[in-house]
């Protein structure tokens, strides 16, 4: 049986989603959320509830709520990092960096790109 559920970019929806589909649902596994600051969000219920949750969040740090938790991306470090380096490379005078605030993935990768092109 398939469940599925839209948490509309809400981290207290994808709570409440988690949640019903592990308790009312019965689902064995959660697959999603798909963005970094939903997956910080639902990874320690799922570690409370005990249910699998497979994310693709880019963060690393949603691994930190423990060991029902799996991402299946990679980090900001290893995607970014050859970018900047590119950007170093080309030698441009400025460089003007266009992020999002609210979201730990999105965070994470500007400052990766960020930290490169300082030290370039």
């Amino acid at each position: 049986m398939k469940i599925s559920g839209n948490d509309g970019t809400d981290r207290q929806e994808a709570i409440a989603l988690i949640t019903r589909m592990a308790v009312s649902e019965g689902a064995d596994i959660v697959i999603g959320p798909i963005a970094t600051s939903e997956a910080m969000a639902t990874g320690p219920v799922a570690v409370d509830l005990e249910i699998p949750m497979f994310t693709t969040a880019t963060s690393p740090a949603v691994l930190d709520a423990g060991e029902w938790v799996f991402k299946s991306t990679e980090t900001a470090d290893a995607y970014m990092a050859p970018v900047a380096a590119h950007v170093v490379g080309l030698g441009p005078e400025d460089c003007f960096l266009v992020s999002i605030r609210d979201n730990e993935g999105y965070i994470r990768q500007r400052d990766v790109f960020r930290g490169i092109l300082a030290d370039g």
